[in-house]
């Protein structure tokens, strides 16, 4: 998939891509899923909220990281969900 571009399936898809990607770039630092503390959650209606939060649920372990979403107008290149974490790693 080309910078810019959007996986076709709708918000279930598009969470899940959206983990995968939030997944390689915490790689990159040596930080993983259990290293997340926080999530916002941009969605581009709360209609998607009930199966992002099934993928969400699905795809994270326990304990989840403490969520927060919203619903704004657009996303960049027409997406329907967008993530932002913040991850920490204990010395």
């Amino acid at each position: 998939m080309a910078y810019g571009q959007i996986v076709d399936g709708g918000i279930v898809t598009e969470t899940r891509q959206a983990l995968t990607n939030l997944h390689a770039a915490l790689a990159t630092a040596g930080l993983a899923f259990p290293d997340i503390v926080k999530i916002t959650v941009y969605l581009a209606s709360m209609t998607d909220r009930l199966a992002m939060d099934d993928v969400y649920i699905a795809t994270l372990p326990e304990p989840l990281p403490a969520p927060t979403c919203f619903a704004v107008g657009e996303l960049p290149f027409g997406a329907r969900v967008e993530l932002d974490a913040i991850a920490y790693r204990a010395s």
